[in-house]
């Protein structure tokens, strides 16, 4: 993904979970017997796993989970590890905490520290860069937030689904499910709606409906980011501080309008 303010570390290729294959298919493949392939699965069927999941996500007020995430750049010949935790209170409340491993020689097992935490309250986006020591900062209306915060932070509209908003901005098809999961693709129907990813693959768990892996592939089709989270806890206390900004002696805050994440 195109990101400014942003220093990727490079680190190993991709192990044997897979790799991103933008428009050619679906980027990984499940574990386990797949259920026999159809030619075409019924929109209805589709249409079912949307609704459910919409249901459980409505009754969650709180997500918690961790991540491992890979961010491949094939022009730069990049693939950056990160790591971190997401946290989700309604639909307005998310703190993304990003990890990255520590500048100069890689050590095994790898040393992670803070690299960057983004915040949106509903009304306020920030994102925290800890090696510049910098926040980035913006206040929101309704149609901002609706706007921006998809591009940002375009994992929390995933982990929080919400089915009608969902099939209002994206074309959203079953590609494949096995014995524990369904692989879901989305397309957005306006890349002026959502900028942030050409696809996004998802595979989500049959029983518990939270996600278990989202792949994103840029607007361009040729970097990505995948996530693969775990951890889950639902319907926790989450501390009020996760939503607010950090107060750290030193760091500069920079004020700017809605406009100028496009460019993130």
């Amino acid at each position: 993904m195109r990101r400014c303010l942003i220093t990727f570390v490079a680190l190993a290729v991709l192990g044997k979970l897979g790799d991103a294959r933008g428009a050619d298919g679906p980027p990984f493949q499940f574990v386990g017997p797949p259920v026999p392939a159809r030619v075409e699965l019924e929109r209805g069927e589709t249409l079912a796993i949307l609704a459910q999941w919409g249901d459980q996500c409505a009754r969650l007020k709180t997500i918690e989970a961790s991540f491992q995430r890979w961010d491949k750049e094939p022009k730069w010949n990049r693939v950056s590890e990160y790591r971190g935790k997401i946290y989700l209170e309604g639909p307005e409340k998310i703190c993304l905490q990003i990890q990255a491993p520590k500048p100069g020689p890689m050590t095994v097992p790898p040393v992670f520290l803070d690299y960057e935490r983004i915040v949106s309250t509903g009304k306020e986006l920030m994102l925290h860069d800890y090696a510049r020591k910098q926040i980035y900062r913006t206040d929101l209306t309704a149609d901002e937030k609706r706007a921006v915060i998809p591009r940002i932070l375009p994992i929390a509209l995933i982990l929080n689904f919400d089915a009608n908003y969902a099939k209002e901005y994206f074309d959203i098809r079953q590609v494949s499910q096995n014995q524990t999961a369904y692989l879901l693709v989305f397309v957005p129907k306006s890349r002026q709606k959502s900028s942030a990813f050409s696809k996004a693959y998802v595979q989500l768990n049959k029983n518990t409906f939270l996600v278990n892996r989202v792949l994103f592939i840029s607007p361009d089709g040729k970097d990505s980011q995948d996530y693969t989270l775990s951890g889950y806890q639902k319907n926790g206390a989450i501390e009020s501080r996760l939503f607010q900004a950090i107060a750290l002696d030193g760091w500069k805050v920079w004020d700017f309008p809605a406009w100028y994440w496009q460019y993130f």
